[in-house]
Formats: structure tokens, C-alpha cells, sequence
């Protein structure tokens, strides 16, 4: 019988090997499910009423890694090279306007502002992009404040 411990271990069992695990930890068992997605649902619900935890979270991490994802973040700081990418700002120009940065411009330009840090992401990368019908590009990069 399989173990079931994280989100990705759910993901990638067999549906028979799901049916199997309920049925071995479940009260009432099942013969099939009406899909996957049904399978992987009650499968975690049960997990989560018999442990306590929830599938994916936090602590899901902390298992799989031996530490938080807040302890990840705060140790890949000490790379130098990371915190210099991370603390550089970039001015950016949007059809030929300046902005102080994406989200600046994203607030002026009334778009979605779930989107601009990814968008951020591709445009520091790319340097230049045609994205919601506009031109924009990277017009400067501001390094890191000395200390």
C-alpha cells in the first residue's frame, strides 16, 4: 500500500492506488470514485480529519525539506547575488512615458494589479515587451542602496 504524506505524492499515485488508500483508512469504503479530482479530494479530506494537517500546507513543506518556506526565503538572502536582484529597482517606460517602476505603472494604466509582479518578472527578463497593447521597456536599473 502506498503512503500519502505531501500534495505531490497525491498527484502522483495511481487512482487504484487512492481507492486503495481510502478504503484502508476510511471508515466506510469505496469501490471507485466519480473522477480523479473527486478521488484526490476525499483522499486529502481524510487525511486531513485523521492528522490534523492540511495537504500543502506550510507544514507540508516543512516535511518534505526539514525547514518553513519562511526559513527558505530568509536563507537564500544571504546569497549576494540574490539580494542585489532582489533589491535593484527598475525604472520603466510604457509607450514612451516614465514610470519609477511596474507596479506605478500598472496603478496609472488602471490594469490588474494581481499581475504585475510576474509581469515584472518577464519584462526585467526580456528587457522590452508588446504587452497589453502597449511598448514597454526597461529604461533603467537602479542597484541597491550601499549600506
Amino acid at each position: 500500500m502506498i503512503t500519502i504524506k505531501t500534495t505531490q505524492d497525491l498527484k502522483n499515485a495511481k487512482l487504484a492506488d487512492l481507492v486503495e488508500f481510502y478504503n484502508h483508512n476510511a471508515d466506510k469504503p469505496v469501490k471507485r470514485f466519480s473522477d480523479r479530482k473527486a478521488a484526490e479530494r476525499r483522499v486529502a479530506k481524510l487525511i486531513e480529519d485523521n492528522t490534523g494537517k492540511k495537504l500543502g500546507s506550510k507544514t507540508d513543506h516543512a516535511t518534505k525539506t526539514g525547514r518553513t518556506q519562511a526559513e527558505g526565503i530568509t536563507e537564500s538572502w544571504t546569497d549576494k547575488a540574490i539580494r542585489e536582484a532582489r533589491s535593484s529597482r527598475i525604472h520603466i517606460l510604457v509607450d514612451d512615458e516614465p514610470y519609477t517602476s511596474v507596479r506605478k505603472a500598472f496603478e496609472a494604466l488602471d490594469l490588474p494589479m494581481n499581475e504585475h509582479i510576474p509581469f515584472r518578472g518577464k519584462l526585467r527578463e526580456a528587457g522590452r515587451l508588446e504587452a497589453y497593447d502597449m511598448t514597454w521597456e526597461v529604461s533603467e536599473i537602479i542597484p541597491p542602496k550601499a549600506k
